[in-house]
């Protein structure tokens, strides 16, 4: 399992944490990267806003990551231009 952060993105931070798994397929065992990331207020300590897994595995670690951030940053535009979901962190 590994963790990363990403870049403070409209007042919060986003973490995708990617978990390696053996997948079973012709060609014998391969290598599948699952991705979960979750947002949090820039305010450290604070408990996570929102956290969710990914249904979808990867071929490899960063199109995880990368997958996972454009998901997050998606979701928290959509927070941002609602207005309703959630406040602006301070």
């Amino acid at each position: 399992m590994e963790n990363q952060s990403c870049v403070p993105y409209r007042g919060y931070t986003i973490d995708v944490r990617v978990v390696t798994s053996k997948t079973p397929s012709l060609d014998g065992p391969q290598i599948r990267y699952a991705v979960s990331w979750s947002i949090l207020s820039f305010d450290t300590g604070s408990a996570p806003i929102v956290s969710l897994p990914e249904q979808l595995n990867f071929l490899s670690r960063d199109a995880g990551f990368r997958y996972a951030e454009r998901q997050a940053k998606r979701f928290i535009d959509g927070c941002v231009n609602d207005g309703s979901a959630y406040p602006s962190p301070a």
